[in-house]
């Protein structure tokens, strides 16, 4: 494929569209059907009128031949990856966190076990479902907070969402998805400037480490133990080889004993590791 397609249709050309969604896959694992080629010419429109590039050919001659830092291939996957998330999200998944994994944890440290929590948000997006679980954290142990050593590791292959999550600010329509009695006591209201939003407070944020990491290449340092992993919502867009991938990560990074939270669509994605028992409602426990 030497030359350069002439078809500048807003869907784009087999020629234009394959080795952009192949380079999407190697690089990210998200897998692009043909049936998304509407898709990715939207969500790159703007970048390449940026660029000044004619077309979406154009477009990846630029990321594959003249991007040596791999800076236009990281706004290429944000564009890509899809984002949604909210507060709250599935909330049988934190009703399980509240009333049986953490007051097992606690249980082990009133017997004499180390005050240590550690918890992988392998999803991040914009910050919601990392800073519920801290909330939650918050709210279960209290003053207790203070004396325990807590990581929410929050990742995402996004660069752009992952800035906006270390920020923790949202707009105020999405209190909705927070219960009433949290709002009091972990989020302010914003005033001025920033009136209609409201922000996590600061010693929520604190609980939660935000850092890129590419599920489908990266690998957890040795030694790393999490008590909980949740990836949520994100296996459905990999294919078969892909999600083995990942959930070979995961069950290396969990604790024996630990627990493992997928989303609504993805409980058969665990049927080929036998390392993960059923709980129910898409809570796994690391056998």
């Amino acid at each position: 494929m030497c030359g350069r397609p002439t078809n500048s249709a807003i869907v784009p050309t087999e020629e234009e569209f394959v080795p952009l969604r192949d380079l999407i896959y190697d690089t990210s694992g998200i897998y692009l059907s043909d049936s998304k080629r509407t898709l990715v010419a939207s969500r790159l429109a703007r970048r390449v009128r940026q660029l000044g590039l004619p077309n979406l050919w154009e477009y990846y001659q630029h990321v594959r031949y003249s991007d040596p830092d791999g800076v236009e291939l990281q706004h290429l996957i944000n564009a890509i990856s899809t984002n949604k998330t909210h507060f709250f999200r599935e909330p049988h998944h934190f009703d399980f966190l509240m009333q049986k994994m953490l007051p097992e944890i606690s249980e082990r440290a009133n017997r004499g076990g180390r005050r240590r929590l550690r918890i992988w948000c392998g999803a991040a997006s914009t910050g919601q479902e990392p800073y519920t679980i801290a909330m939650c954290i918050a709210h279960h142990f209290g003053k207790a907070l203070a004396s325990w050593d807590v990581e929410v590791l929050s990742t995402d292959i996004n660069t752009k969402v992952l800035d906006e999550a270390r920020h923790g600010v949202y707009e105020s329509t999405l209190l909705k998805e927070i219960p009433l009695e949290y709002h009091k006591s972990y989020l302010l209201r914003g005033t001025g400037d920033f009136a209609g939003c409201f922000a996590v407070k600061p010693f929520v944020r604190k609980l939660v480490r935000f850092e890129r990491f590419n599920l489908t290449e990266d690998t957890m340092p040795t030694g790393i133990d999490f008590d909980a992993v949740f990836i949520r919502n994100v296996m459905i867009y990999f294919d078969a080889e892909t999600q083995a991938r990942v959930l070979r990560t995961v069950s290396s990074a969990c604790k024996v004993g630990g627990y493992v939270f997928l989303g609504h669509a993805e409980s058969n994605h665990t049927s080929a590791n036998t390392r993960f028992v059923p709980l129910g409602n898409t809570v796994f426990c690391k056998k």
